[in-house]
């Protein structure tokens, strides 16, 4: 049985690792034995955003992976060339996400742009031809969406808000 879905709220909700998609598999099985994780949804090629994705929403663990190294015009190609794998981005838990956002700008904090030229946002519980990306979350989540702040110091850091669907679940607000 999965463990209990919990909203995470003002802290960390989650890290984000990239690796190349030949290492995706073998990375998940390595942080499976070091963490006991038995829950995780996918690997799923996610292909509007040019990657492979797997996480463990429970352990706040993903593991995401560019599907063609070669494709320079995607932003995780790009950060693979630049930075190689390993840490890609750390989640703030927020209650409301567009409302964090609004506030982060307010206190002088730039948000990432897409290329539509507004802040950008993945929605994940429409983001698979107006679907959750993993089928499961259908039943487990509410909410999954995220806001890209600029890059402080070299880390990527976004805002997100991933409510469970039971509204009894508890909330780690401090």
């Amino acid at each position: 049985m999965a463990p209990a879905l919990v909203q995470q709220i003002n802290h960390v909700s989650h890290v984000c690792f990239i690796v190349r998609k030949e290492n995706l598999q073998l990375f998940k099985d390595q942080l499976t034995r070091a963490f006991n994780v038995t829950d995780w949804d996918g690997p799923l090629e996610v292909t509007p955003m040019g990657l492979l994705q797997t996480g463990s929403i429970s352990t706040g663990l993903e593991i995401i992976a560019p599907l063609d190294d070669q494709d320079e015009d995607n932003v995780f190609t790009q950060h693979i060339q630049a930075k190689g794998e390993g840490l890609f981005s750390v989640i703030y838990g927020v209650k409301d996400v567009e409302l964090a956002a609004k506030e982060a700008q307010e206190r002088g904090t730039e948000l990432m742009n897409g290329p539509d030229g507004k802040p950008l946002t993945i929605d994940s519980m429409t983001g698979m031809n107006g679907q959750p990306v993993h089928a499961a979350w259908n039943e487990r989540l509410k909410v999954y969406r995220e806001i890209a702040l600029k890059p402080m110091f070299g880390i990527n850091f976004w805002l997100g808000q991933i409510e469970p669907l039971r509204s009894g679940s508890t909330t780690s607000e401090q």
